[in-house]
């Protein structure tokens, strides 16, 4: 198993290791960086699966979560905006 990535739950993002010290350097590599293999990478830097997004679960780590359905505001915007 490598670990060439470090995923944010903050931020919702991955960071390479490779590239640490330029981040630190620029004061913006993240507080809770947590190692994930390059599996976990693969999958959650992909497509999501249909009605998911990408989260961090309660342990910091990625995974899939609902998308959830629009709230009444923004299917206002929405069918204004496509007027």
């Amino acid at each position: 198993m490598t670990n060439n990535y470090v995923f944010s739950a903050t931020d919702n993002s991955f960071y390479p290791t490779e590239l640490r010290e330029m981040y630190e350097h620029a004061g913006t590599w993240p507080h809770d960086a947590r190692p994930v293999d390059d599996t976990s990478f693969a999958e959650f830097s992909g497509f999501a699966p249909e009605g998911k997004s990408r989260g961090a679960g309660d342990d910091g780590f990625p995974c899939w979560v609902d998308i959830l359905p629009p709230v009444v505001d923004e299917l206002i915007v929405t069918a204004s905006v496509e007027k």
